[in-house]
C-alpha cells in the first residue's frame, strides 16, 4: 500500500510551487529586461510598467526565495512525502529554479540587477 499525504500537504505543494515559479519567473523575466535594454532609457523617477514585476521580485524575492526553497527542501528530504504525492517532481523543480534565482540574486551580476532596477 502506496502512502498518501494529507491534505494540507498538497496545498502547501502547490502553495510553494506557484509561489516560487511566479517570483523566479518575474525575477528572471527583469534580468532578461536588463541585459536586453539600454541602461540609458530606464528614466531616474519610477520605472515603466513593464518593470513592476521584475521591481517587486527584486524586492522581495530574496525574502520569499529563501522561504520558498527552504520549505521544498524541507518537504522533499520525506521519503514519506515524495512517495505519496504524485508531484514532487514540480515542487524539486520549483525548490530549483527558486534556488537559482537566490544564487543570481547573490552574484556580481545580480547586484547590478538590483541597483538598475532599485536605486
Amino acid at each position: 500500500m502506496q502512502p498518501t499525504v494529507t491534505v494540507p500537504a498538497r496545498r502547501l505543494t502547490w502553495v510553494l510551487v506557484v509561489s516560487q515559479v511566479v517570483v523566479a519567473a518575474s525575477y528572471f523575466y527583469g534580468v532578461v529586461a536588463f541585459a536586453t535594454t539600454d541602461a540609458t532609457s530606464f528614466p531616474e523617477q519610477a520605472p515603466p510598467a513593464w518593470a513592476v514585476p521584475a521591481v517587486l521580485a527584486t524586492l522581495f524575492g530574496p525574502l520569499s526565495g529563501l522561504i520558498g526553497v527552504v520549505g521544498g527542501l524541507v518537504l522533499l528530504r520525506s521519503g514519506e512525502y515524495r512517495a505519496g504525492n504524485e508531484y514532487w517532481r514540480l515542487l524539486a523543480g520549483a525548490t530549483t529554479a527558486g534556488a537559482l534565482m537566490l544564487v543570481t540574486m547573490l552574484s556580481p551580476y545580480g547586484w547590478e540587477v538590483f541597483d538598475w532596477y532599485v536605486s
